[in-house]
């Protein structure tokens, strides 16, 4: 019974202090006491909650250290415990993930971050493909395709690939813009091209016009074309003194902080680009289908108007319109386009571009991949021919084919 198993204790108890010390009174434990018949091993570890061995009272020296055990928990008890510390867990250690997840990965957030710290990058650079697929024709174009920016200079690099009736053709195009505001390009593997276009055209070998093709290939073939301000004022004024304009707004604004702050402060203000539809993660990489706000698209198409870059931007080119931009962003995702973007989760920045567009029988088809804040290196050509030079060619093909063209003094046809 219990009651005789504690009156069993407290008599082992009683014998024990009683041949050490009639003054010490320990502390008397809440024990249970099972029968036992040899004697009790000595304390060599403390007890856990789990399971309370049978403890006696064993004096040392001269001072006694009472031993405290504690009660077996109910189940109940535990259950409580472990609720409270899972809450415990979240308030101290788990607050920052929630805070973490429900704000600074929301999809809103996410992709406005990408946008902004794309357009806000002093380096980047883009590499990725575009190909058109025309099933009625049996045509196919591929376009590879990496592109620079470093500060107010550019650069592009074309690989274009062209299938048809069962040949191909392959020309590779360069393009930059250096930190003078003149701009460069050339066309390179023209040879097999010139030879198709020669039978296409029914031109034959030995006439004039076959002679002139040939001269602009050997021309212009892989050497870089200049088109500066000056080369452009003889075709055009109005675009030179444009262009002169636009390259010093640009050099003007590219350490101008507050102007870009002006237009990404904006576009937090009217976030136009959306999420359509989230999708299930890929690594590290967060994936939105993209849709356009068109309330917001309005919305910043109006406040643009009022930044200092825009404003400088049209007092260079009246043309400038901040409706075009509206027309042209909402046409990204029409009704047969789709837009993809994927972002990395924790520098919210843009980790690939995916994009599609379906019309009558063509098919296109976009992907590239972004890397921001890397070092690009932007070297202007040290040789080149004028663009009045390449105009020139041009000129001299059109008249062999026919000769009561001629070309205006001021270059145009």
């Amino acid at each position: 019974m219990p009651d005789e198993n504690i009156d069993e204790q407290q008599n082992v108890e009683n014998t024990s202090f009683d041949s050490n010390s009639e003054n010490i009174q320990p502390e008397q434990p809440n024990i249970t006491v099972n029968n036992f018949t040899s004697e009790p091993e000595p304390i060599t570890s403390a007890p856990t909650i789990a399971t309370v061995p049978i403890i006696p009272i064993i004096p040392v020296a001269t001072v006694i250290q009472p031993v405290t055990i504690v009660k077996s928990p109910k189940k109940h008890s535990s259950i409580l415990i472990l609720i409270i510390a899972i809450f415990l867990a979240i308030l101290v250690g788990g607050g920052s993930v929630l805070a973490y997840t429900f704000i600074y990965q929301t999809p809103q957030r996410v992709i406005t971050d990408s946008i902004i710290n794309a357009f806000s990058a002093s380096n980047s650079i883009y590499t990725g493909n575009i190909t058109t697929i025309d099933t009625d024709t049996d045509l196919k174009i591929s376009v590879d395709i990496t592109a620079k920016k470093a500060d107010a200079t550019g650069s592009l690099g074309a690989k274009v690939t062209i299938t048809a009736s069962e040949k191909t053709y392959v020309i590779d195009g360069d393009a930059l813009l250096d930190s003078k505001g003149d701009a460069y390009f050339k066309l390179s593997n023209l040879a097999n091209i010139a030879i198709e276009a020669k039978t296409m055209l029914g031109v034959l070998p030995g006439t004039e016009m076959s002679a002139s093709i040939d001269k602009f290939v050997n021309k212009v073939d892989g050497v870089w074309v200049k088109v500066s301000n000056s080369d452009i004022a003889k075709y055009s004024e109005d675009a030179s003194t444009a262009k002169a304009c636009i390259d010093t707004a640009i050099k003007d604004f590219k350490d101008d902080k507050s102007a870009l702050v002006e237009i990404s402060d904006l576009y937090k203000k009217h976030p136009f680009v959306v999420s359509a539809e989230e999708l299930k993660q890929e690594g590290n990489n967060l994936g939105y289908k993209l849709k356009i706000d068109e309330t917001e698209s309005k919305a910043f198409s109006t406040g643009i108007t009022d930044t200092k870059i825009y404003k400088s931007l049209h007092d260079c080119d009246k043309s400038t319109d901040a409706n075009s931009i509206e027309s042209d962003v909402s046409s990204v995702t029409g009704e047969n386009n789709s837009v993809t973007l994927w972002v990395d989760m924790w520098s919210h920045k843009i980790a690939k571009i995916e994009a599609s567009s379906v019309k009558d029988t063509s098919t296109t088809t976009l992907l590239f991949t972004p890397v921001y804040d890397q070092k690009v290196d932007i070297a202007t050509p040290t040789t080149s021919i004028p663009l009045s030079e390449l105009i020139s060619s041009v000129q001299e093909i059109f008249q062999s084919s026919n000769p009561v063209i001629d070309s205006a003094e001021d270059g145009s046809f």
